[in-house]
């Protein structure tokens, strides 16, 4: 048997003086857990990041969210003479909805995100639409008219829009994380 050049048989090393570095890993080489620790440690403590960010993206969804229900729903009120209660299920069931969609669609693996946008992105440009016009008309509502109407109905349309991208952008965030 041939002894590798790097390992220097331990009676070699008593008449040399040297210590023997049989059956061990030279210090130069070491083993590589503390640089495989604090390389695993950067893309968990970025992932973490990552994963607050999309609540603090989710945050402001919310928020856009709950105005636009609000809107909706007086929208709602407005054209249908409908009990208040009634206004306000439609309201979540449109806005919520396309949120719903849009998350299972994010949410799904490849094979199944084909099946299931095939029925979601209809319904969720539909509710989109729904629900920007709704808002525009209760923003045009109580913009008094005159020039204020228009920047009214862009506020009403923009912030289902809105709502839409925050809430793909903050599910892409959080499902890459993982």
């Amino acid at each position: 048997m041939a002894a590798d050049a790097t390992v220097t048989p331990i009676s070699t090393a008593k008449k040399n003086n040297t210590k023997s570095t049989a059956g061990r890993a030279s210090p130069r080489e070491g083993t590589g857990r503390r640089t495989q620790k604090a390389g695993q440690r950067r893309p968990q403590k970025a992932m973490r990041k990552q994963k607050r960010l999309s609540v603090a993206v989710s945050a402001v969804a919310f928020v856009l969210l709950t105005l636009s229900l609000a809107h909706l729903a007086h929208g709602i009120a407005i054209v249908t003479g409908a009990p208040l209660w009634e206004c306000w299920a439609l309201a979540v069931g449109i806005d919520m909805g396309f949120v719903a969609l849009e998350l299972a669609v994010i949410g799904t693996t490849n094979q199944t995100r084909v099946k299931v946008s095939q029925l979601a992105w209809p319904a969720i440009v539909c509710t989109l639409a729904l629900s920007g016009a709704m808002n525009a008309f209760t923003f045009a509502e109580g913009a008094g008219g005159g020039w204020r109407v228009y920047p009214a109905v862009g506020l009403g349309l923009a912030i289902p829009g809105l709502v839409y991208v925050l809430t793909r952008i903050a599910g892409t965030m959080y499902l890459e994380a993982r």
